[in-house]
């Protein structure tokens, strides 16, 4: 996702990132990605992240990925099967 973003950013998309705040230990420096044309969110834990993913979502686009995208995919998923998908 990071390549996507930074492309986007690049072309003058806008871009809202979400990290949860453990997982900046991979970026390098520690730090997040900064861009010009949105904003990176820091979030406390995974589940925050898919909160603020809903909130500042219209739809999603799945790339290929690992068991994080997996995760993500089957928990929204299953979120707006249960009703509990943010309006």
């Amino acid at each position: 996702m990071g390549t996507a973003a930074l492309t986007l950013d690049s072309l003058g998309g806008e871009v809202i990132g979400i990290k949860p705040r453990p997982l900046l230990i991979y970026e390098p420096g520690g730090k997040s990605p900064q861009f010009r044309h949105g904003r990176m969110i820091i979030v406390n834990n995974l589940y925050e992240q898919k909160i603020e993913m809903l909130r500042h979502s219209d739809a999603f686009v799945i790339l290929p990925g690992g068991f994080g995208t997996l995760e993500e995919i089957v928990a929204i998923r299953l979120w707006q099967r249960l009703g509990m998908m943010m309006s």
